[in-house]
């Protein structure tokens, strides 16, 4: 109307649209090509966008003579443009009708009921790595951890003061949490059902949790952990630093695209800025553990209002080395802490319990916020991967927050194998049985079956369960 010309207002219309959408597709291919990465900078393209607006609006306006023979045939190559998707839309949908396999499968399969009438909780599964139990904290390092216990069960949680790992190393002893067996049935499974190239590891991403949970409808919400074989990235969320804001990745697929390709591009990476700007710390190569850990502590909490039930799955590498936080949550600068394997004991120890306290603060607030702001009680189950070292590493922290459970499901020895047992039991009218709690201790690099210890089926004592 302004132009008091309905073929030129819509040349102008149909130019802004053009570049408005054609921004994102732009910036990737530039920053994809090597030759090309120095002008995949926004401060760069968004002039050269605006020249080209301005110019193609000028002529429009002022030097096109014949702009209905030019919208005709703008229109026309519009309408050839759009045949182009609409076909490959429509084989992917036809192939994907031919070739699909249920959404909700894993490779070994876990069949589950949801509850009648009832709000299904969302199921938080908090790993802390390297958390040892209060006992042995107590006794191999003079911390007494009683207050975090105590804070954690006045909330309503199980705290089991005398569980013990399956297995001494990360990926076992996950993969027997999220899949509720031991490794060695994991195994013959997988061979009894053909399916022998997956590794029991990759059952971590592909767990009998997981997809019994999404069966009855549950989104997965993954955290990035910083090891690839626990980096869940096809999980409905996948939540990272450098990598879009929750609010972004919680639209659908489609949406998610559009605005990457187009110039709402600027927005996505906006965030993305601003997390990496918040979190962002001028200390030494720690600086992306320290990110990730911050990033991943301050968004948990933010998950709960959202009324989906959900399947949350954070890793969170403290107290695990290196320690870098202090209690406070401040960053020690002593690069004396930072030295790994070679670290001497003292000093070990020291910048263990400061992760300790750290960590304990931000979970008694996470999952106070989580429980607060839950429409439906959720499920936490919270469990340290295993313990320190010697013979503290098989002596695990865990702790289960469970609404309405029955006393005699849960115990002072249980192990992780049973702790998705009890909540499937508990919370989805599952049967499953609960198997012997079995502790494993590696003895050798490999981590064959060989090559591990079985340690005995029960522990009445928490000392029952020490090396010896």
């Amino acid at each position: 109307v302004m132009m008091r010309d309905w073929e030129r207002a819509g040349l102008a219309a149909s130019l802004f649209l053009l570049l408005f959408f054609s921004y994102g597709h732009f910036y990737n291919v530039m920053k994809l090509n090597s030759s090309l990465q120095i002008l995949a900078r926004h401060r760069v393209l968004v002039p050269v966008f605006l020249l080209v607006l301005i110019s193609g609006l000028v002529l429009i306006t002022r030097k096109l003579s014949q702009p209905r023979a030019v919208s005709s045939f703008a229109n026309a190559l519009a309408a050839l443009l759009l045949v182009i998707p609409l076909y490959q839309s429509i084989a992917y949908n036809i192939n994907a009708g031919n070739n699909r396999t249920p959404a909700s499968q894993s490779p070994l399969q876990l069949p589950i009921l949801a509850p009648t009438d009832e709000d299904l909780p969302s199921v938080y599964y908090i790993i802390l790595d390297a958390y040892m139990r209060s006992d042995a904290l107590e006794r191999d390092l003079g911390f007494d951890n009683s207050g975090f216990v105590e804070a954690l069960e006045q909330l309503g949680f199980y705290v089991p003061a005398c569980t013990r790992i399956n297995y001494d190393y990360t990926m076992g002893s996950l993969t027997a949490t999220l899949n509720m067996d031991y490794l060695d049935p994991l195994r013959t499974e997988l061979d009894t059902n053909n399916l022998e190239n997956i590794h029991t590891t990759k059952l971590i991403k592909q767990s009998r949790v997981r997809y019994a949970l999404e069966s009855l409808g549950y989104r997965t919400i993954a955290f990035d952990s910083g090891y690839e074989w626990s980096r869940i990235r096809d999980a409905d969320v996948y939540l990272a630093l450098g990598k879009d804001s929750l609010a972004i990745q919680s639209l659908q697929p489609f949406e998610i695209m559009l605005m990457k390709s187009s110039a709402l591009r600027l927005f996505t990476d906006y965030t993305i800025l601003t997390d990496q700007r918040d979190f962002n710390l001028p200390v030494s190569q720690y600086n992306v553990h320290i990110n990730l850990e911050r990033f991943i502590l301050s968004s948990l909490p933010e998950l709960a209002s959202d009324p989906a039930s959900k399947f949350v799955f954070a890793h969170i590498l403290i107290p695990h080395w290196p320690y870098v936080f202090l209690p406070d949550g401040s960053i020690r600068d002593d690069p004396a802490y930072t030295n790994g394997d070679d670290l001497p004991p003292a000093l070990r120890d020291r910048g263990y319990l400061d992760s300790i306290q750290f960590i304990n603060q931000q979970i008694l607030t996470i999952v106070d916020q989580i429980i607060a702001d839950s429409p439906t009680p959720p499920v936490i189950v919270i469990m340290g991967d295993h313990g320190l070292s010697d013979d503290n590493r098989i002596q695990n922290f865990a702790a289960i927050y469970l609404p309405n459970y029955e006393e005699s499901l849960l115990y002072q020895d249980i192990t992780p194998v049973n702790y998705f047992r009890v909540v499937f039991n508990s919370v989805f009218n599952a049967d499953l049985p609960l198997l012997p709690d079995i502790t494993y201790r590696d003895i050798a690099p490999k981590g064959s079956p060989e090559d591990f210890h079985q340690f005995p089926e029960t522990a009445p004592a928490c000392l029952g369960d020490s090396i010896q």
